[in-house]
């Protein structure tokens, strides 16, 4: 279903435009797959759950944080 859904994204985006997927929550198979359909922006809200899935996901993708980094991380 994921991949599914990125490439039906992918495919409606005007030329420049980037997608950036959200990963909050998803487990590091759930983001896999979706850079395996074409994803190359991971986007995190959490450092805490970046570091969980990074390890599986390494540079696959290009990563940025949405939102504000907390004070105390």
């Amino acid at each position: 279903m994921i991949a599914a859904n990125v490439k039906a994204i992918l495919a409606e985006l005007p030329p420049g435009v980037d997608l950036v997927a959200a990963a909050k929550t998803r487990t590091a198979a759930e983001v896999l797959e979706a850079i395996e359909a074409g994803v190359t922006i991971i986007g995190e809200n959490y450092v805490q759950e970046a570091a969980e899935i990074f390890p599986a996901v390494g540079r696959r993708a290009r990563w940025h944080f949405i939102g504000h980094l907390q004070t105390n991380k």
